[in-house]
């Protein structure tokens, strides 16, 4: 059941220039998301990126409630264990909170890209973590600029991934 947690939500990329605090509230293996996705937030959880070559775990933030913030939980080893520990847990998504469907007013900060990213995420399809099909699209608002990127939720246990899974090396 490859499709089982596929999820779709999307991201508005409005512009960079943003400067945020990207090392705050690491997750650990205690976190929510990481337990089991709450059914009242089918966002909360973790995330593989488009180019499968991160994952991304997208909980409720520690700095207030209804924030949700996303931290680097997985991705490809550089063969450079500082480089590794710096990217672990990193938070790349932050500042988003709740309005109806759609979580507004958030940033995103690609560790290999230099930018801040403005953003808005919205539920596509189904509300339920167990829906079939599901998932995140990423678009600009400006759309010459935009890009679209695919997320689908990744389950820990899968079998066959290579990215260094490293959520439990932070307390």
């Amino acid at each position: 059941m490859i499709f089982r947690n596929f999820m779709c939500v999307v991201l508005v990329l409005i512009g960079g220039g943003l400067s945020h605090d990207v090392y705050a509230h690491p997750p650990t293996e205690k976190s929510p998301a990481l337990i089991a996705p709450l059914v009242g937030a089918p966002l909360m959880g973790m995330w593989l990126t488009s180019d499968k070559q991160a994952v991304v775990l997208i909980q409720e933030c520690a700095v207030g409630p209804r924030q949700y913030c996303g931290y680097l939980v997985g991705f490809e080893p550089s063969g450079e264990k500082l480089i590794d520990r710096v990217l672990c847990g990193m938070r790349i998504v932050g500042g988003l909170t709740s309005k109806n469907d759609t979580l507004v007013s958030g940033w995103l900060a690609p560790p290999e890209d230099d930018n801040v990213y403005n953003i808005e995420v919205k539920l596509h399809g189904s509300s339920t973590v167990d829906a079939p099909v599901l998932g995140l699209k990423v678009y600009g608002k400006v759309r010459v600029l935009s890009e679209t990127l695919e997320w689908t939720r990744f389950d820990v246990a899968s079998k066959g991934s290579t990215l260094k899974m490293c959520y439990q090396e932070k307390i």
